[in-house]
């Protein structure tokens, strides 16, 4: 828990006033919010003589894929080990991935608002990102006539994210339709796959792969609340005829950037992280219901619908803007993220972590409330 020191003049002397509590609404390492390993059993898994062996391959070393594997059936994923590929992070396979499929000056579409990943990536390979705005009437969505218009001579692939980042929003089986019509290579990130806040069963985009070149990321960051291993995934399909796979292997060949160590660990770290998951989603989705409850009696509040993810979506009454409400709650000792941050627009909006500890995300969430009521009086 945050604090903040304070100290003033009284009667000619220095004295410390009692510290500040300050709740935190943006923290999204699980570490922090009291949901991460304990610090042997995660290391664990490190401390073996597998781990110390050092056997290259450039998809990964089977076992770990094999687990891979099985976990992502487990989220209706289902898929072999000979479609994976593992590398040191999911930056690193978006980059491996993008530069298989693109030259320099072309073009590739990713959703806008979203999380600020790929920019510097696109910048290195020389390709340009052009944006698509998701449609934001009841919720978010995809919008399959924004995607068409924004495709060019020059647009090698179109990302999707689901769930999605910041608005949770999911892919549905028409979305997976109009992907498969326009008939471009698809990138998912699904890194947040298997936390639906809602109960719901929402379709990956491996769905795709007897149709298109498909890439779908995932990792141990969220498949198992272990960011610091820095292991990820993609699942790399090709109808027949298309090498896409293979080009990233190679590209991968090149780096071999995973530590044998923990490709090692991998099967004991996912079988070991489902109760943590189950954790984790759990307090997302009670938090999620504190925050609908709340916002029916703060009707200046609006809450979009989110599926899926760690995070949620507030948008505040226009009488202020998203820099002047952030600081009206840092005013009160609380912490939020603005929504520039993931290019909202029609906002103000804020984005608060789902995985804060609940009595933390409670507080912040009824000081919000008093704020904007005061604001709106």
């Amino acid at each position: 828990m945050d604090y903040i020191p304070s100290r003033r003049s009284t009667f000619g002397r220095e004295r410390a006033e009692v510290p500040r509590r300050r709740f935190d609404l943006t923290r999204t390492l699980p570490g922090d919010v009291g949901l991460g390993w304990p610090m042997q059993e995660a290391l664990d898994p490190l401390l073996t003589e597998v781990a110390a062996d050092y056997i290259p391959d450039p998809f990964g070393p089977l076992a770990a894929r094999q687990a891979i594997a099985e976990f992502l059936g487990n989220l209706g994923c289902p898929c072999s080990a000979d479609d994976l590929v593992v590398a040191s992070g999911t930056s690193e396979l978006f980059a491996r991935i993008l530069e298989a499929l693109t030259d320099p000056g072309d073009e590739i579409l990713v959703p806008e608002p979203g999380y600020p990943l790929l920019e510097l990536i696109a910048r290195s390979l020389g390709i340009v990102l052009v944006p698509y705005r998701l449609a934001s009437f009841g919720g978010f969505h995809v919008d399959g006539d924004e995607i068409r218009r924004r495709i060019t001579g020059r647009t090698r692939a179109i990302v999707v994210t689901s769930p999605h980042n910041p608005t949770g929003m999911c892919l549905t089986q028409d979305d997976i339709s109009m992907l498969a019509s326009i008939g471009l290579p698809v990138i998912a990130d699904e890194v947040f796959r298997g936390y639906d806040l809602r109960n719901e069963v929402h379709p990956s985009a491996t769905a795709l792969r007897d149709s298109l070149p498909v890439a779908v990321l995932g990792g141990l960051s969220k498949g198992a609340l272990l960011p610091g291993m820095k292991v990820s995934w993609a699942l790399v399909a090709e109808p027949r005829g298309v090498r896409f796979r293979e080009t990233v292997g190679l590209l991968c060949d090149t780096y071999l950037s995973a530590s044998s160590p923990s490709l090692a660990a991998i099967p004991t770290w996912l079988n070991k992280a489902a109760p943590k998951r189950q954790a984790l989603l759990n307090r997302c989705r009670r938090n999620l219901a504190a925050l609908e409850q709340a916002a029916t009696n703060c009707p200046s509040l609006t809450i979009p619908r989110p599926s899926g993810g760690w995070s949620a979506l507030v948008r505040l009454p226009a009488i202020r803007t998203e820099d002047e409400w952030v600081t009206t709650f840092f005013d009160v000792d609380v912490n939020v993220q603005p929504g520039w941050l993931f290019d909202m627009d029609g906002g103000p909006w804020v984005v608060l972590s789902l995985i804060t500890e609940e009595s933390t995300f409670d507080e912040g969430i009824a000081r919000i409330c008093s704020a904007v009521s005061t604001a709106i009086a």
